[in-house]
């Protein structure tokens, strides 16, 4: 009478093993890729509702304004109720933080409060607030606003966002 193996041999696991984590290793290429392109998703779509919620916000309150001024070379917006820009204190002023990382400020009624999220922070070198003519009481400004993202959990997926707009002082 014959005598029945039960089991695997060597050979048998080994080649088993192998083919497990050859597929173990692609499995988790695709997931790292999954979650790669999620985070750069997540932070290009945070840029742009952050770009948004600027651009919307001091082109609304330049369209309140009836009087407009810029200062400290372009990196500041003040706007006033009056048409000679003499209204203590101002309706609004937008700044940028002059400490890293750079935020975007908005100061109503004495009360300043950022405008973009800390995960985002403004390009020093690219905001400004231009006002078209040398003029005593101009009319309109353009923004030129760059915003970046960053961040210990998003360092893969930094991005940038660029916006210009012009914006006129309604006319009363």
């Amino acid at each position: 009478m014959r005598k029945v193996k039960f089991g695997f041999t060597l050979v048998e696991l080994a080649v088993v093993v192998g083919l497990f984590g050859v597929l173990l290793l692609i499995g988790t290429d695709l997931l790292i890729q999954v979650i790669n392109s999620s985070n750069k998703a997540a932070a290009e779509m945070e840029l742009r509702q952050n770009m948004s919620v600027a651009m919307d916000t001091i082109s609304r309150s330049v369209r309140k304004a009836r009087c407009l001024s810029v200062g400290n070379n372009g990196l500041t917006l003040n706007l006033y109720s009056d048409d000679l820009c003499l209204s203590t204190p101002p309706l609004a002023i937008y700044a940028v933080q002059q400490v890293s990382p750079y935020g975007l400020t908005q100061t109503v009624g004495g009360i300043t409060t950022k405008i973009i999220s800390d995960k985002v922070y403004v390009d020093i070198n690219s905001l400004q607030f231009i006002t078209p003519f040398v003029s005593l009481n101009p009319q309109t400004v353009r923004i030129n606003l760059k915003l970046n993202i960053t961040g210990a959990e998003r360092s893969d997926s930094a991005g940038t966002q660029i916006a210009t707009q012009s914006v006129s002082l309604r006319q009363f």
